[in-house]
């Protein structure tokens, strides 16, 4: 049976990912890793065939369970480096028959990494990375902020041996929609935006409003996930690791100031914003607003999904940002008391 060890069930993006794996392969032995116990129990109430251990990213037990799987999704942290070196001493394991695979999350904040250095926030940028035509500028990127990148770094400087997994490392922008995990189905970026709107009855931008993120609806994310599972589960040696496993995600790209005039019009609609106002705050103002709002709102991370279309024939299908805002500014008013549900 195809063993799958999977990292992040209680998470956004792993929640989902399990509930697409789950879907789609009853017949996959699942196993996930929680710190929580009663988490856990959530999770085993949800999906009763799904294993679930309990114990730290870089516990003996993770290991152990790596050392066992076919593949390893690591969807809780792209900076636990001791959890990364547990998953792959697991699949290196000379107990193995086989090394495995790895499949890791990240995200698009790699490319705002000059941006966030410099300082600069709420300003244009018309560069727009492919990941397969600027896959050595991306690269550059990672060695270059490696303290920052600690699990790309240590992905991308595995020995190229027999022995060592085949990796791929998946980098979504700003991911919308509702998830279907057991446990938490709020994203961070639109979601929190549309928190600090509703409390504080206006609208914001960080600086003009001008950056730009690209976008993914988390059931599309999740499509990309299940797509290598079953490429490695298959064995299939093609063009989808390794030196050729960097892959974005992205159905579509809109500024900020948009998105917070979008947000802002929603609140108004509900009767819970005084206007379709746009406030615009400094970096350090947006970081007081949310954590890191600065770098959530105030960016640019601009990709095009060229290696999942070519190489995994992904087609998004999820519905747009600019649709789905509605959704997530009342799922937030319900959240914070505002609305009944």
């Amino acid at each position: 049976m195809t063993r799958i060890f999977l990292t992040g069930a209680s998470g956004y993006i792993g929640g989902d990912v399990l509930y697409a794996l789950h879907e789609k392969h009853p017949d996959y032995d699942i196993a996930v890793l929680v710190r929580d116990a009663d988490k856990g129990a959530k999770i085993s109430q949800a999906y009763p065939r799904v294993r679930v251990v309990q114990g730290e990213l870089d516990s003996i037990a993770a290991e152990e369970e790596a050392q066992s799987a076919d593949v390893v999704v690591n969807a809780a942290s792209a900076q636990n480096n001791k959890g990364a070196e547990a998953v792959f001493r697991g699949l290196t394991s000379p107990k193995r028959a086989n090394p495995g695979y790895w499949i890791q999350v990240s995200g698009a904040t790699l490319l705002s990494a000059p941006e966030i250095e410099r300082g600069v926030y709420g300003e244009p940028s018309d560069k727009i990375y492919g990941d397969i035509d600027d896959e050595q500028d991306i690269k550059a990127l990672i060695h270059k902020y490696s303290a920052k990148r600690l699990i790309d770094h240590f992905i991308l400087g595995l020995p190229k041996t027999p022995q060592s997994p085949k990796t791929a490392v998946v980098y979504p922008p700003i991911i919308y929609g509702r998830g279907r995990g057991p446990i938490n189905q709020r994203s961070v970026q639109i979601p929190e935006l549309s928190r600090i709107t509703l409390q504080n009855k206006t609208g914001y931008q960080v600086g003009r409003g001008l950056s730009i993120w690209s976008n993914v609806h988390v059931t599309d994310v999740s499509q990309i996930f299940v797509t290598l599972v079953e490429k490695a589960v298959a064995g299939e040696e093609g063009p989808f690791w390794n030196e050729n496993g960097i892959y974005f995600a992205e159905n579509g790209a809109i500024n900020f100031g948009e998105i917070g005039r979008l947000v802002a019009e929603e609140a108004a609609k509900l009767g819970l914003g005084s206007s379709a106002s746009v406030k615009e705050v400094s970096d350090s103002e947006a970081n007081a607003l949310s954590g890191h709002g600065a770098v959530l709102w105030g960016t640019n991370g601009q990709e095009r999904a060229q290696r999942a279309r070519k190489v995994l024939g992904w087609t998004p299908s999820g519905k747009s940002l600019q649709n789905d805002i509605a959704d997530t500014v009342r799922a937030e008013a319900v959240r914070l008391g505002l609305l009944s549900a």
